[in-house]
């Protein structure tokens, strides 16, 4: 056994539940016309039940942990203070409320798993053209595990994914609000504004091109990225002062973020797109060079936890646009095997693939 037993039941679970719920699926006539294939809701919330316990009640499980179970709330006229003046005022709503009953660290960390992963659960289960497929993206590409750390970020990430088709539907009061109250968990989600102008954009070789040089621009830019980071948060923020803000990031995580971009080149048609799967196809676009630009600072690189969200969901637009079956079957297999073998490595990445439970929070 590599790793804990844990992770094991954690994905058979989402094999066979996500399954479950795709089988027993119902066809539904959304309001704007569409069909979907709605997912069987009750295996839905029993999988997320699961990942939202087993990360919630994880004990000492990530870098981060530490942190933010020590993390102390401050008197209520700071937090309003940190809401009215704009310095992550969220996050410190949601540790106070997390500790008001009693002052655990684990209250804030099963808090954190609740709206993190739930928001991911609801949103895949929402619009993913195949749920099981998406939901096993979701463990597969680390976001889960992701979220162990990183999490006021990742809970940005969450609140972004939960309103990312308000790009799409080209609503810039909703989405806006949804970046703001985003950057309320961690500042840095104000960069995601940026997604609004790109990503209803039409394919093509010259976005392609013009997004992979503007990509290799920025990788040789890290003293601009860095004054730019250092406004958003308000703080200096000194590339040289610390070795992990230009620590190169693992090579298996870029070219993980670039399959998809390989995929819709040797697979997907290139014409009568709709407007949603062009929107899908440009999401993969602009995380896979995001990771490019990033990939020599593993800081930077934190904008993973934004940009690959959706990501899930858009292979499912993907494999619509794969025109023979046989290919599309095959593509998906070589994909889960790919991830699978990267959810290896990065759950064995995590305090060793080890895995342990405070089950005392009350």
């Amino acid at each position: 056994m590599i790793f804990s037993p844990v992770y094991w039941c954690v994905l058979i679970a989402t094999v066979f539940l996500g399954n479950l719920a795709t089988m027993e699926s119902t066809r539904v006539k959304r309001p704007d016309g569409t069909i979907w294939n709605k997912p069987n809701p009750s295996p839905v919330k029993i999988l997320a039940t699961i990942l939202i316990l087993v990360a919630g009640l994880r004990y000492w499980i990530g870098a981060d942990f530490p942190a933010y179970y020590e993390w102390e709330p401050v008197p209520w006229p700071d937090v309003f203070r940190a809401i009215v003046g704009y310095h992550e005022g969220g996050f410190a709503l949601l540790v106070k409320l997390s500790r008001s009953l009693d002052n655990n660290g684990q209250h804030l960390i099963l808090s954190c798993s609740f709206i993190t992963i739930g928001l991911y659960c609801l949103t895949i289960y929402k619009h993913s053209a195949s749920f099981q497929f998406s939901i096993l993206l979701y463990l597969l590409m680390g976001d889960w595990q992701g979220s162990f750390n990183a999490i006021r970020q990742y809970l940005g990430a969450a609140v972004l994914f939960s309103g990312h088709r308000y790009i799409l539907e080209r609503d810039y009061r909703k989405y806006f609000l949804i970046v703001l109250i985003a950057a309320s968990f961690h500042k840095t989600a104000l960069v995601m504004i940026l997604p609004y102008f790109l990503l209803t954009r039409k394919p093509s070789h010259g976005q392609l091109a013009l997004l992979a040089v503007g990509a290799l621009v920025l990788r040789f830019s890290y003293g601009f990225l860095f004054d730019v980071v250092s406004e958003i948060k308000g703080q200096e923020v000194d590339m040289l002062a610390d070795e992990y803000y230009t620590h190169n990031v693992n090579i298996f995580r870029v070219l993980v973020a670039c399959v998809p971009i390989l995929v819709y080149l040797l697979q997907c048609s290139k014409t009568g797109h709709t407007k949603e799967q062009e929107f899908y196809v440009n999401i993969v676009f602009f995380h896979a060079f995001c990771m490019i630009a990033a990939m020599g600072s593993a800081y930077l690189a934190r904008i993973g936890a934004y940009t690959n969200a959706a990501v899930p969901i858009a292979y499912g637009a993907l494999f619509q646009l794969i025109p023979k079956q046989t290919n599309r079957n095959g593509v998906k297999s070589l994909a889960v095997i790919l991830y699978f073998l990267y959810w290896i490595y990065s759950v064995r990445a995590l305090d060793g693939g080890e895995f342990h439970f405070n089950l005392d929070i009350f």
